[in-house]
């Protein structure tokens, strides 16, 4: 009951974190030149982060700035949680591999790669196939249905 009550609380955690991160606001584009900081930067001394989704339009000068100390306070130790769910994750996934003979243990290693590699777009081959299938060897395609209706 303790571990169903731990994963519920890192469930929301994460999930509250997701959406802060899509929602602030003032975030620079992906591509956009980001200014190095320097000791001599005028903002010395400010607190900068950001904030949930819709907080920017609402909130004034003070409570942004409670916010960041808040976030500041919960950043640590919501990173370490998301660690060890991550961590726990490894080991259970490497239990549950061992439960898998060596074949099985190939043989899963043969669809997730086949899985990644479909899922890029770079091969046709299928799990267990030591070559990627050629035009000549491919299914034949199903023919098409007639937009018209037969009639009896």
């Amino acid at each position: 009951m303790k571990r169903l009550a731990v994963a519920s609380l890192l469930t929301v955690l994460l999930a509250w974190t997701v959406g802060v991160g899509r929602g602030a606001d003032k975030t620079p584009a992906p591509d956009a030149p980001t200014k190095p900081k320097t000791a001599d930067s005028s903002d010395e001394g400010k607190l900068k982060g950001r904030l949930p989704a819709y907080f920017a339009k609402l909130v004034d000068k003070d409570q942004r700035e409670a916010i960041y100390k808040i976030e500041d306070e919960y950043g640590p130790k919501i990173k370490a949680l998301q660690q060890q769910v991550h961590d726990l994750e490894a080991e259970r996934n490497g239990k549950i591999r061992a439960v898998l003979t060596p074949d099985q243990q190939q043989k899963l290693d043969e669809y997730m790669a086949a899985a990644k590699s479909a899922k890029s777009g770079k091969s046709t081959k299928e799990p267990g196939d030591s070559k990627p299938k050629s035009p000549e060897t491919a299914p034949a395609p199903k023919p098409e249905k007639s937009a018209t209706p037969t009639t009896k």
